[in-house]
């Protein structure tokens, strides 16, 4: 097998470079140059695709330095963000892409194993084959960059599969008064040895609460919104949230979507009074509703509850990667915190699931070191005031971090 020494410098056999033959990594080319990010900054996402999706936006920095308090991020949600440094990386400040997980159907996208990129490790010895990179149909620019990433036998193989971590089950309630908290979302996880399959967090499922006015009518299969799962290119949604009168069914809650959409809508069937019933974080969130029979109806539509998922951040170093005591890489879900200051009455009665949390991939040549943190997190529930049946937290997404030749 050719080999690098200080003879043969980087070519192997017959005058081939070792990175034609596979046995080099590939760090970018440098051509966005040398960049010091001192104020926040925005990177355009690619063939947009509405407001909640569009291409890998990929970067080719020779070095980069994110200033304290400064953060890079995309303009909306996307597939990912991809950034390789030729050179050295040093994060003082953020680079997020939470709440920036794409609404895309990875089927549409993706091929049966989903996302795969081959490397080779500094250390240790791997038995993972793999004949190129594969990003599916993610973007011309993405898959472009990848190409440089040569397969071949040998190889540690990071994968993401087109579907991540379950959605949290939805909750029944089924005696008079009771209340329940929607389930969390299943975390995501990184795992394996010549092939790390790396996850997505699943969304919460939203809670539930029965209320004690008798209204008359069936109780049968009541229950919430169960959360969305997460994909390779999101975190979960969240799961609708439901109320219910005694005897009073009202309008359904729906699930979070599977494929990063749109979370779940709220189900109200309270009889006395007004009160919130709100939806699942998504991409939009789903509607919240307030109303009774007095109000002329159970499932007024009032706003909707918040948007974002835990969206997916590669970070490849030909140099030192460096995260310093105020430094970030963020990839978190987003919050159930929606608010109706409109509402005549009441509190929050049955509320919708926050959304799972994405994945970091971190890869790096020279020496890493982290002082920062790496968030992950799914979102919670935070909605202030009365909170009966609080929705459920989304699941935790994963990370993973290796050295490479």
């Amino acid at each position: 097998m050719p080999f690098l020494n200080s003879t043969r410098g980087t070519f192997g056999v017959q005058g081939t470079t070792l990175h034609q033959q596979g046995l080099l990594n590939y760090f970018g080319n440098g051509s966005d140059g040398a960049v010091t990010i001192s104020s926040n900054t925005t990177l355009v996402v690619p063939n947009k695709n509405g407001s909640y999706d569009g291409d890998y936006v990929v970067k080719n920095y020779s070095s980069l330095t994110i200033d304290a308090g400064q953060t890079l991020t995309t303009d909306q949600p996307c597939k990912g963000l991809f950034i390789y440094v030729s050179g050295n990386c040093t994060i003082n400040g953020t680079i997020s892409m939470a709440a920036k997980g794409a609404a895309a159907n990875p089927d549409t996208f993706l091929n049966a194993n989903g996302i795969r990129y081959p490397f080779v490790p500094a250390t240790g010895s791997y038995s993972g084959s793999l004949a190129a990179a594969d990003f599916g149909n993610c973007g011309t620019a993405i898959t472009a960059a990848v190409a440089n990433q040569l397969g071949g036998s040998g190889k540690r193989i990071i994968q993401i599969p087109k579907r991540g971590a379950n959605g949290g089950a939805s909750v029944g309630c089924s005696s008079s008064g009771c209340q329940v908290t929607g389930s969390t979302g299943s975390s995501g996880s990184a795992s394996g040895t010549d092939t790390v399959s790396i996850t997505t967090g699943g969304g919460g499922a939203g809670g539930i609460y029965y209320d004690t006015n008798s209204c008359g009518g069936s109780t049968s299969g009541l229950a919430s919104g169960r959360g969305g799962n997460g994909t390779a290119f999101s975190g979960g949604t969240g799961g609708g949230g439901k109320m219910s009168g005694t005897g009073v069914t009202g309008s359904v809650p729906s699930q979070g979507d599977d494929n990063g959409g749109e979370g779940g809508e709220g189900g109200n069937g309270h009889c006395g009074g007004v009160h919130m019933v709100t939806g699942g974080v998504g991409n939009p969130g789903g509607w919240d509703q307030y109303g009774s029979s007095s109000q002329g109806g159970y499932n007024q539509t009032v706003q909707r509850a918040n948007s974002g998922t835990g969206g997916v951040i590669w970070l490849i170093v030909g140099g030192n990667l460096t995260i310093g005591s105020s430094g970030v890489i963020d990839v978190r879900g987003t919050n159930n915190t929606n608010y109706n200051s409109n509402r005549t009455g009441g509190g929050n009665y049955g509320n919708g699931g926050a959304s799972g949390g994405g994945i970091a991939i971190l890869l790096h040549k020279g020496s890493y070191s982290n002082s920062g943190n790496i968030y992950l997190g799914g979102g919670v529930y935070d909605i202030p005031g009365t909170a009966a049946g609080p929705g459920g937290t989304g699941g935790s997404g994963a990370s993973f971090v290796s050295q490479m030749a």
